[in-house]
């Protein structure tokens, strides 16, 4: 049995603060009646504490529920749309969206024209 899945360290938590306050407020005599709200006070903390701590893990554990199914849809409806559709209309009209043109040759060097050596183009290189 999970302990923490039922709250019980929570349980436990609030009965010690409710027994040490209810205790402070018998016994203690005038002004030591106050610090009652300590123990009260810390108990609320952590019976807080876990009980938000276990409704964000069952929050998660929903949110991952919903949204992995949810993204497997919408990729797997987005690359069949986006690339299917795309290669499909290609090859309809004989596009190449890459264009790549493979020749036989020795270099793919491309030869620029050579620009007049200036001060000026030397400052303004692009």
């Amino acid at each position: 049995m999970d302990a923490r899945r039922y709250g019980l360290p929570e349980i436990a938590a609030i009965a010690a603060a409710a027994a040490a306050a209810a205790l402070l407020l018998i016994f203690a005599p005038g002004w030591f009646k106050i610090p009652a709200v300590l123990p009260v006070s810390f108990g609320a903390l952590v019976a807080a504490y876990g009980s938000l701590h276990r409704a964000w893990k069952t929050w998660k554990r929903i949110a991952e529920f919903i949204v992995m199914p949810v993204g497997w849809v919408f990729l797997t409806i987005g690359f069949a749309v986006g690339v299917g559709l795309t290669a499909l209309i290609t090859r309809v009209f004989g596009v190449k969206m890459l264009d790549m043109k493979f020749e036989d040759r020795k270099s793919y060097w491309v030869e620029k024209p050579r620009k007049e050596a200036t001060l000026e183009n030397a400052e303004r290189q692009f």
